[in-house]
């Protein structure tokens, strides 16, 4: 699981990656950044969740330093939910504040590990 990642829709509204720290392509500058997506896990249905929106623009930001300033959609507003059960206990691969019993045992703690321990990287 990772992310948080930019995104932009192409002239068919299909989801593509932006890049980071800049535009992969022309096409992505000119659109600019639509919002953010990230793989995450669901805690309530234990579901791993690939590229998730959690989080998109009213509006395309060209600026990427105007992102702070930019209007997010309403259903974002008030978090992200799970498209599978609606539940709202989602971890991404950072959540290191958070605990959860684990979803296969369901007797020990869930718990993220530190980010720069992370073998993926």
């Amino acid at each position: 699981m990772s992310g948080s990642w930019e995104f932009y829709r192409d002239k068919d509204g299909n989801i593509k990656s932006y890049g980071h720290p800049g535009a992969m392509s022309e096409e992505a500058a000119n659109s600019g950044i639509y919002g953010y997506r990230s793989d995450m896990f669901c805690v309530n249905c234990k579901k791993t969740l690939k590229d998730l929106i959690i989080s998109e623009y009213k509006e395309p930001v060209i600026d990427r330093f105007k992102q702070k300033d930019a209007d997010v959609k309403d259903e974002y507003k008030d978090g992200i939910k799970c498209p599978e059960c609606g539940g709202s206990n989602l971890l991404l691969p950072w959540a290191e504040d958070k605990e959860f019993v684990c979803p296969k045992c369901g007797e020990g703690e869930l718990v993220s590990p530190p980010l720069w321990d992370n073998p993926s990287f």
